[in-house]
Order: C-alpha cells, then structure tokens, then sequence
C-alpha cells in the first residue's frame, strides 16, 4: 500500500491504480461472503470490475501471471497510457506527432454529451453510468471543448487517462484477449454479467475474453445491464469496490 501515499500530489500511475482497485474489490467481496455471509446470485462489473468480479468468485485464480503478463507487455505506459500508441495509430498522428489522452466524469444529459461528441471525432463516450453521469475520453483539446458545450460547472478530470471503452484501443485488441483469455472453474450457480452484451453468460476461457475484450472496445452501457439483471430477478444491489 505505500505505493498509495502522497498519490494526492502527484497521482498515481494507471497500473497501480487499477491494481489497488482490484485489492479493494477482492477485499470487499471476501467481506461481504466470509463475514456478512452474504450469498450472491448474480455477479455485475464495471469495467475492471468485471475482471474483478471474476476473480472474486475463483473463475479466475491466476491474477498474478495475469498482471506479470501484462506488465511484459508495455500495455500500461506505452499503448493504453504513457506514449498512448493505441491511439497515434487509431488516428494516423506521424511518428513527430505525440498523442495525448484525458478522461472527464461529466454530470450532463446524456444526449447533450452525446450531442456534443458528434463534432468531435478524437473525443469518445466511454462509460454512461447513469442517464446524467457519463465519462468521456481522447484528446484534451476535444474533451476539453465537449466539457465546455455542456457545462465546465458539469465536468471534473475523472482520475485515470486511460485508452479503453472505445475503438482507439483497436490496435491492441488481440493482445488485450489473449491476457484474458486464462483458464476457468466453475463458480457454481453465479451469473455472470456483461456489459459487452448487456445480459449474462457462462463464462469460458473463449467466452470470457471475448467479453473483456468486447467492453474494452465499445462504450459501456451499465444501466442497461443493471436493467437486465432486474428483469432477471435481481432485487437487492450490494456495490463494491473504490469509492463505494
């Protein structure tokens, strides 16, 4: 955890984010099933919170050769953050051309938002939370113009600059699957949802990659999933993880 402390000043790197997002998650939930005893129908993430939810329930059990391979890869730092080469390919930058990448939480219709990326093609809805709670990503002056039209008072930096939830990150897709395409065990009766297709599935080594892989590339609809799990049965939502 000391990587943690004095983040307020300078921020932390995306990768040691994520990973104390994760060490959060895992904590959360071994709480909530080893201590509250609570037991869970259905598992529902959010962005990483899918791989999370994954691990959580042991369908996942390798995490530190996952995060091994990952770190080999230059993934973090090089093609989703840092020198952002995902996104200098998606958008044809020259090799003296340096790419720059932002996210914002915007607190805005979604149609507003909506409406406002519609001028700007660096610039990409990513996660729509709620109908009014959106996050947006691509390059600053593009998000930084997209936050103007709807409202500066409406926007805050959301935290973590990272390419993911839309099709800038296409140039790495393969190798985004092949890191979560890992062996699985059964989590018994547990349904398992998706926001790549906004239902739930029985997760595989194929089937959960492709659902990892699927989110990472397209906007994240999460009200539509939880929509699905309701109208499956779901009544009680417990939230885990960061900030929850």
């Amino acid at each position: 955890m000391a990587a943690f402390y004095g983040a307020e000043k300078g921020g932390l790197d995306p990768r040691v984010q994520l990973t104390g997002c994760a060490l959060v998650c895992q904590a959360h939930a071994e709480f909530s099933r080893q201590t509250l005893r609570l037991k869970p129908v259905a598992a529902i993430g959010l962005s990483s919170g899918e791989t999370n939810a994954l691990l959580a329930f042991g369908v996942w059990r390798d995490l530190d050769a996952m995060l091994a391979e990952i770190d080999g890869s230059g993934l973090y730092g090089k093609a989703l953050t840092g020198a952002l080469e995902a996104a200098a390919r998606t958008w044809g930058l020259s090799p003296d051309e340096k790419a720059e990448w932002t996210c914002w939480r915007v607190s805005a219709p979604q149609a507003d938002i909506e409406a406002a990326l519609a001028r700007e093609p660096r610039a990409y809805m990513t996660i729509v939370q709620a109908p009014d709670d959106c996050v947006i990503g691509g390059d600053p002056a593009a998000c930084r113009r997209v936050v103007e039209a709807v409202g500066n008072a409406r926007a805050a930096p959301l935290g973590l600059d990272m390419i993911v939830h839309c099709d800038a990150m296409t140039p790495f897709a393969d190798q985004w699957r092949k890191f979560h395409s890992r062996e699985v065990f059964s989590a018994g009766d547990i349904r398992f949802y998706s926001n790549a297709h906004n239902s739930h599935y029985a997760p595989t080594r194929e089937s959960a990659a492709d659902a990892i892989t699927r989110q990472a590339l397209n906007p994240i609809d999460f009200p539509k999933t939880v929509r699905a799990a309701w109208d499956d049965g779901v009544r009680v939502f417990v939230e885990h993880g960061p900030r929850a």
